[in-house]
């Protein structure tokens, strides 16, 4: 039994309800739940017992979608400046959401707040469209798009988060060129809904928009200007990393909490379908009412290595790879330590896109700045919270990508 991390970043899971109904989604929108305030503030007194010494916690506010329930958000972060102030900690506070509700006075508030958040978009209409509907089955495009031309005057670093479907892969290159191009975003992140049919063409077509994705960031790269695709930089860090790192951060300095309080290892181990008492729920590991009540399972979560996956061993790109999110493991394999073949090409596909990077912009400035920050050496001795993507974004202000709960690569002393 290794030594437990303590834990500095939860989910909150404000609410079930979800004005849209995206088809891939795992919270799916259908139950009308709501985390109350008592329960927000119990997740909030747990949190900094639990960070100990450490100097900053982490707070994402998530869903369904959290701007539903944005007076809460507001009263839980008044009580999160009060109690971290007593505590003496700093805090910092993300958000994920499907920007339909991303009015000129809750952006005000956000930015007031320094609440760095992602915006859903899969791509344009025709993409986005074809899977992202609101709950009566119209098309949730436009008001996504209103949001983000909104957002983008308050934030001009915003990240668009998209979805990456099978039927609409062969449109990402080109999605991600639009709005670079026309709305000016400059951060993309993506990943697939492994959820769908990954067959050997479809990967094929992905691989396809990974070398243009690539060739037009070399382009923009040496014109001076700032195009960040996320997954390219994971796979940068992979190559250059010094240690040995983890899918993600779960189970160990981050959990999310579900409207009743429950406590999971992330809030993607939270099935809403399964209706049993969280104590009943093999991955719910407690409760903030009863802490940390299943030791054993998130044992599961240090016990993780690709090392111990013969398969892994003989793979090209084993020395780099992480492995993948336990959940959707979980979800499509039925075993959260092993990979089905599509994701392994997946990684395969990151790392080269990474080396043709490397290959190609060594040398060049703003390359080095945007993909390179850092040097990509982890200096655990400044590491301020759970954020640990070497953005550069997360010091001061929180983390400006997607959760600032993800990436974990050692053990708190």
């Amino acid at each position: 039994m290794v030594k437990m991390n303590r834990i500095t970043a939860i989910t909150l899971e404000l609410t079930e309800d979800c004005n849209l109904r995206c088809d891939y989604c795992f919270t799916y929108g259908k139950r009308k739940e709501k985390m109350t305030i008592e329960t927000a503030k119990k997740s909030i007194d747990w949190l900094i017992e639990q960070s100990k010494d450490q100097p900053r916690i982490d707070v994402t506010f998530w869903g369904g979608e959290p701007l539903t329930q944005l007076s809460l958000v507001k009263e839980i972060v008044e009580y999160i400046k009060i109690e971290t102030s007593k505590a003496n900690k700093g805090y910092a506070l993300s958000m994920t959401t499907n920007g339909t509700l991303l009015s000129e006075s809750t952006l005000k508030y956000l930015q007031d707040e320094n609440i760095l958040f992602s915006v859903s978009i899969d791509g344009r209409e025709e993409v986005h469209n074809a899977h992202r509907p609101f709950a009566s089955g119209k098309g949730s495009y436009k008001s996504v798009e209103r949001g983000i031309k909104r957002a983008l005057k308050y934030f001009p670093e915003l990240n668009l988060r998209l979805s990456l479907t099978s039927d609409k892969g062969y449109m990402l290159a080109d999605d991600i060129k639009y709005f670079y191009s026309e709305w000016g975003v400059k951060n993309f992140n993506f990943s697939p809904v492994w959820e769908h049919d990954w067959t050997e063409d479809k990967l094929q077509i992905v691989e396809e928009q990974f070398k243009e994705l690539s060739e037009f960031t070399i382009e923009e790269m040496e014109k001076g200007n700032e195009l960040l695709i996320y997954p390219f930089r994971y796979g940068i860090e992979r190559l250059l990393a010094t240690e040995k790192q983890l899918p993600c951060g779960a189970g160990r300095h981050y959990v999310g909490i579900s409207t009743e309080g429950a406590i999971y290892p992330c809030h993607r181990f939270h099935k809403f379908s399964d209706t049993r008492k969280w104590n009943e729920q093999e991955f719910c590991i407690g409760h903030i009412d009863k802490g940390i009540t299943r030791s054993d399972t998130r044992q599961m979560f240090y016990d993780y290595s690709i090392d111990n996956i013969e398969k892994c061993k003989k793979c090209e790109i084993y020395q780099y790879c992480v492995g993948h999110c336990y959940s959707s493991c979980l979800d499509i394999v039925g075993d959260m330590h092993e990979f089905n073949d599509a994701m392994c090409t997946w990684s395969k596909l990151v790392i080269t896109a990474a080396k043709f990077l490397i290959l190609n912009l060594e040398e060049n400035n703003t390359f080095k700045n945007i993909y390179m920050r850092h040097g990509n050496h982890i200096n655990m001795s400044n590491r301020n919270g759970s954020c640990d993507c070497n953005a550069g974004c997360y010091e001061n202000h929180g983390c400006k990508c997607y959760n600032a709960c993800y990436q974990d690569v050692f053990d708190y002393q």
